[in-house]
This record gives structure tokens, C-alpha cells and sequence, in this order.
């Protein structure tokens, strides 16, 4: 983060700098005004309540009462994961298969595959 010759000065800024945008980013999910614009922007898929409850069941993890809906968490995590993955290789098999033509089903074939993984 820091180079050795760096100054005070440019220090104190780069830790201004990231103070202000962890500031922000908790702002962000504690103030539900602020959430929604960050949901409006694209930033944020859950509502401002189920974040808070997210949250909640991830920091009382360790809890009788939170460990099973974690475990839910984490199961629903992986399985996004997975399906992630999935979708990149199957992008990749039609890419070897079919390069440029068109897709079953009249689709854009690889193209329009790639559109569709994050």
C-alpha cells in the first residue's frame, strides 16, 4: 500500500482516502436510504431487510439459533458458485463446438452465452 519514499503527506491521504470509502460502504448498507440507491445503481441485489438479516445469521454464525439458517447461507452460496461455473464451462464447450454460428433455438450461440455469465 505504502512505498517506502512515499511522504507523510501522501500517506495521510491514502489513509483519508480509505477511511471515507470504508465510511462509506458501511453508511451504505446501515442507512436503508442509501442502500435503495445502491440497489437502484445495480451495486446491491437484496432489500435493505434481508441484508440486515444476512448480516445478522453471518455475525451470530456460532449461535444455536443462527447456525442452521448459516449453513443455508453458505449451502446457497455454493450452489450459486457451482452454477457460476458450470455456465463458464459450458460457454467454453459451445465456444469449441460451435465458434461463431448460431445457437439452438436461434440464439446468438456463443456470444450470447458469454452475455449470460457474471
Amino acid at each position: 500500500m505504502f512505498q517506502k519514499n512515499d511522504h507523510p503527506e501522501q500517506i495521510r491521504e491514502q489513509l483519508l482516502a480509505e477511511y471515507y470509502k470504508t465510511k462509506d460502504s458501511f453508511a451504505s448498507i446501515l442507512d436503508s436510504k442509501q442502500h435503495e440507491i445502491q440497489m437502484k445503481n445495480g451495486n446491491r441485489l437484496f432489500s435493505h431487510d434481508a441484508m440486515k438479516g444476512a448480516l445478522m445469521i453471518y455475525f451470530y454464525r456460532d449461535m444455536p439459533r443462527f447456525s442452521q439458517p448459516y449453513q443455508i447461507l453458505t449451502y446457497l452460496m455454493d450452489i450459486d458458485s457451482l452454477f457460476t461455473k458450470w455456465r463458464y464451462n459450458h460457454v467454453l464447450l459451445v465456444q469449441r463446438m460451435l465458434g461463431s454460428k448460431q445457437g439452438t433455438g436461434g440464439s446468438s450461440g456463443y456470444m450470447y452465452l458469454r452475455s449470460t455469465v457474471r
